[in-house]
């Protein structure tokens, strides 16, 4: 399928969970698509906003008009039609929020350095390189260095921060990959590598793996409230 197929499918929701694979793909190592991709979300945004004004100078419109008994039956139909678009618009959040990129959006974000917090004097190498850059925000360098450290020294623990950095420059595919290499040592990491396994799943749209691993978080983890937040999150997947 080509690019343009890709992108039509994309905004009209139409794409299936290997397009969306595909499409997440091309957006990440493609520039010049992702460029297009945001353009076509700022022009949707736009059109939103320019909607949402023109419904409000209408409405201000109609509250001027001064024939009484006609305002009435507008100011009842202006109401309706309010109620109506609330409704769609409520309907339509609540259901984005139940998609797997709403879910996602809802619930990732990077984990922080517990392994190699950067203090002064620390060495110069290409994992504290990784890991400054990580505490920096910049996850691009971060997975850049931590490659380069990963050449030298194979640490499981530095791969799971690798899989997250791609996850967080959106890169799901490295990120599955190198989180799934990451689950073959006994990490101190292992419950939040699987609940970082099921959110990249689920935004992939491969949701029986996105169950396993959220199940498996379930099993490991004693964090109550996390427990909690997952059990809604398969509850949601399931329905």
């Amino acid at each position: 399928m080509d690019k343009q197929e890709l992108l039509n499918k994309y905004l009209s929701s139409q794409l299936n969970s290997d397009e969306t694979a595909a499409f997440n793909e091309l957006k990440a190592t493609d520039p010049e698509f992702s460029k297009e991709v945001s353009f076509h979300d700022d022009l949707a945004k736009v059109i939103q906003e320019e909607e949402r004004q023109r419904l409000k100078t209408l409405l201000s419109k109609r509250k001027l008009e001064k024939e009484p008994k006609n305002n009435v039956v507008k100011i009842i139909l202006l109401f309706i039609i309010a109620i109506v678009l609330i409704t769609i618009f409520i309907y339509r959040f609540e259901k984005s929020q139940k998609s797997p990129e709403g879910i996602y959006a809802s619930y990732f974000e990077p984990y922080p350095n517990t392994y190699r917090p950067v203090v002064r004097n620390s060495l110069n190498n290409a994992e504290i390189q990784g890991f400054t850059a990580y505490e920096n925000g910049n996850y691009a360098l971060a997975a850049e260095k931590f490659e380069e450290s990963l050449k030298e020294n194979k640490d499981y623990s530095v791969l799971f921060y690798l899989g997250i950095c791609y996850g967080t420059i959106d890169n799901i595919p490295l990120a599955i990959q190198n989180l799934e290499n990451a689950k073959k040592a006994d990490l101190p990491y292992l419950e939040e590598l699987h609940w970082y396994l099921g959110l990249f799943y689920l935004k992939q749209q491969r949701n029986n793996l996105a169950i396993e691993n959220f199940q498996q978080f379930i099993e490991l983890s004693k964090d109550q409230e996390k427990i909690q937040e997952t059990k809604e999150i398969l509850k949601t997947i399931v329905e």
